[in-house]
């Protein structure tokens, strides 16, 4: 086990979370993608049974799980070694690259959600432009360990994966809605140029020990459109919030669970809800990993509620949000305990 991850982390630790439960009828939903997601698919559009599940999903739960997703399993298998690399580097080793406030991407151990520290260790880093201008938290130099070229590659190779799959994913997501496939792009740029400002984490939590019973990871929603996350096909403690009752996310291997975010529920108006989850502390004698991709608009995207989703019956619900400083309040809490974060509550226009 990496050393000093429960000594940092474990004042995150808070009453025990109540059990999540896994009901007929209201679990997660699962979603067969059929290859979908493929490189070689590029240009397809999804199907239309598809794109209309995906929609359903995003309605109801704000989350599913996408198996036979069509990801090259190769490009998967060499993320993951990457990070089971790095999490066991020596301490000293991982700390060359912590983060800090003026370059909040590279190592963590002591990230804040909702004003409560993480049970875990993380590794963030962006696709980064060195052409564009240098935006913390949006387009930032990434923090490369030195001499690991393999877990740079490895990484790499898996953004831009990745990037491709959520532009699908993307597309889905407008058919569901009713609108054209490439509708939402403007927001995010160009699939090719790669303009958005995504985010990728590996995520370490410890074993438990017997006296941790809480959360490892506090309750919230992702800032962004949608998460597409990895996690542990062994370690469970992912879960996700469906009215008042908290509904486990059992491991499916080499599925992606996806979570709709802040923004997919502004531009919907509140038509698609943004996944509130949390992670209990993992209550086994394993560690477990996850690798969520934060798929997010570009750095001076303004978005507000879609006119196509605007009518007088239902009004707008929330006033335009600028993305870079949305964005970049949300990391500042994430850092340290700066109060109350900022939420999609701050922008929401009151009846």
């Amino acid at each position: 086990m990496p050393a000093g991850a429960l000594g940092a982390a474990g004042a995150g630790l808070t009453a025990p979370a109540a059990p999540a439960k896994q009901l007929a009828g209201v679990d997660i939903p699962v979603i067969d993608g059929r290859g979908f997601l493929a490189r070689e698919r590029q240009g397809a559009p999804p199907p239309a049974d598809l794109a209309a599940a995906i929609s359903e999903a995003g309605r109801t739960t704000g989350s599913f799980q996408l198996v036979n997703h069509g990801v090259n399993q190769a490009v998967i298998d060499r993320m993951k070694k990457a990070a089971a690399y790095f999490f066991a580097l020596p301490k000293e080793t991982k700390l060359k690259v912590k983060r800090s406030k003026d370059n909040p991407l590279g190592y963590l151990d002591d990230e804040y959600t909702k004003r409560i520290i993480d049970l875990k260790e993380c590794f963030d880093f962006n696709i980064y432009h060195p052409d564009r201008p240098h935006i913390p938290g949006l387009n930032t130099p990434n923090r490369w360990p030195e001499g690991e070229g393999e877990f740079r590659a490895a990484l790499e190779a898996y953004v831009s994966e990745l990037s491709l799959a959520a532009f699908k994913l993307l597309e889905a997501f407008s058919l569901g809605l009713g609108l054209p496939a490439h509708a939402l792009h403007p927001v995010f740029g160009d699939p090719e140029q790669a303009t958005h400002t995504t985010l990728m984490r590996l995520n370490y939590y410890p074993p438990a020990e017997p006296q941790a019973t809480g959360l490892a990871l506090n309750e919230h929603t992702d800032p962004g459109f949608l998460t597409i996350l990895l996690q542990d096909s062994e370690v469970p403690g992912l879960e996700i919030q469906v009215g008042d009752t908290w509904y486990a996310v059992p491991p499916i291997p080499d599925a992606f669970v996806i979570n709709f975010g802040d923004i997919a529920q502004i531009l919907s108006n509140d038509v698609y809800r943004a996944a509130n989850h949390r992670v209990v502390a993992p209550k086994s004698v394993r560690a477990r990993f996850s690798y969520p991709v934060f798929f997010n608009p570009e750095s001076e995207a303004v978005c507000q509620p879609l006119p196509d989703f605007v009518t007088p019956e239902r009004p707008a619900a929330f006033r335009p949000v600028p993305w870079r400083a949305f964005m970049q309040a949300r990391v500042a809490g994430n850092i340290e305990d700066l109060g109350e974060e900022i939420q999609t509550y701050h922008y929401r226009i009151k009846a």
